[in-house]
């Protein structure tokens, strides 16, 4: 790279001391770094972890809380704090703290601000970190959509280990929660937007008839009580709708060609169905399917490969029910050697964004390096 520096740096600890956490992590980024991106379980002392890496780190970190890491060498894994570092100026960033998420969604140039221009000869992504918790995702990419007109959003939604207590974003020293992240990356390499599910949707339309968008919730689907139709669709009795059962048979909104999942995250006695993504009256979905994860995954990967001649680094935010998926059919050890030699980063999450969209079931990622050239 330029300048002899790498494009990045990437380091990992354990969450279970964060003072030694922030020093090693310190340490393998170095003292050219200037800027870092962390990850990191909910479960560590998030209190002592903001402080020690404040005091530490050679630069300015932002990051948030997740239900599970990823980096390269270990692929998924627990209880860890992931980092990666950006010593070279072909790829750097401006951060911006959106909180309250709630006030950045009625006037977001208020916290936004001031964006620099993008310099000559470079192009730029946003990756958005938002509180998983706060039910805002729609509604803070539809302003950040509004703002960043044509510019690649991609990101996620933080986790706190699937104890749905409190998510949180870190920034100038603390954790926040009820609060977002945006990102504006600059860079001079190639860089594209992954969008990746392991879903065969069906010819079956759903109507939302009744919903209360604001909180997620449908009371009905084609007229009927949402949960007896949605069994009905499935042949199943309403005592068989699982967990399993939601994951294995997500409901998906069809947008052009593309497909974005809306996932069902648990059935009410009253028969209404509470969904991780926003979902209104009038609104036509497709029931679908899931594949084995595995071999879409490798598949997906494969074709990533071939498409640069240099992967320098891949900014992942993939759903934690696709990390339960591989959990269940004990592929994960497999899936983590797919993972091993990749320069990957990212969480397990709550919720993706990409094309404007919080979506479900889904990795989604840029990826950044050097296009393959095209072959004679």
């Amino acid at each position: 790279m330029k300048d002899n520096y790498p494009l990045v740096i990437f380091s990992e600890a354990s969450s279970e001391d964060p003072l030694a956490a922030a020093k090693k992590i310190a340490k393998d980024l170095g003292e050219d770094c200037q800027a870092a991106l962390f990850f990191t379980s909910s479960l560590t002392k998030l209190e002592v972890l903001g402080k020690c890496l404040n005091d530490y780190l050679p630069c300015p970190a932002v990051g948030c809380t997740t239900a599970g890491e990823i980096i390269q060498g270990l692929g998924y894994c627990d209880g860890r704090i992931v980092a990666v570092g950006f010593p070279s100026p072909e790829l750097s960033f401006e951060a911006r703290l959106l909180k309250p998420l709630h006030e950045f969604c009625k006037n977001p140039d208020e916290f936004l601000g001031h964006i620099a221009p993008l310099p000559l000869g470079k192009k730029r992504f946003v990756f958005v970190l938002l509180d998983g918790l706060s039910g805002l995702e729609e509604s803070a990419l539809t302003c950040l959509t509004q703002y960043f007109q044509g510019i690649p959003i991609v990101g996620g939604s933080a986790g706190d280990n699937l104890r749905f207590n409190a998510t949180y974003v870190y920034y100038d020293g603390e954790f926040h929660t009820g609060a977002g992240l945006a990102l504006v990356f600059d860079t001079s390499l190639y860089f594209e937007v992954l969008h990746v599910q392991n879903i065969v949707p069906s010819n079956e339309r759903l109507v939302i008839t009744e919903a209360d968008s604001s909180r997620r919730l449908v009371y009905e689907i084609n007229g009927r009580p949402a949960a007896l139709e949605y069994a009905r669709l499935l042949k199943l009795a309403p005592s068989e709708l699982t967990v399993e059962r939601f994951a294995a048979y997500p409901l998906v909104l069809k947008v052009g060609d593309r497909q974005f999942v809306r996932s069902i995250q648990k059935v009410n006695p009253d028969h209404s169905i509470v969904f991780y993504s926003a979902v209104e009256r009038g609104l036509v979905l497709r029931l679908a399917q899931t594949q084995p994860l595995l071999p879409c995954l490798a598949s997906d990967l494969a074709v990533l490969r071939c498409r640069f001649d240099s992967l320098e680094l891949i900014l992942a935010a993939d759903c934690i029910l696709r990390k339960q998926e591989l959990l269940r059919a004990g592929e994960i050890q497999r899936a983590n050697l797919l993972l091993k030699d990749l320069p990957i980063i990212g969480f397990s999450t709550y919720g993706e964004q990409v094309e404007g969209l919080h979506v479900n079931q889904t990795l989604t990622a840029i990826a950044i390096g050097t296009l393959a050239s095209p072959q004679p």
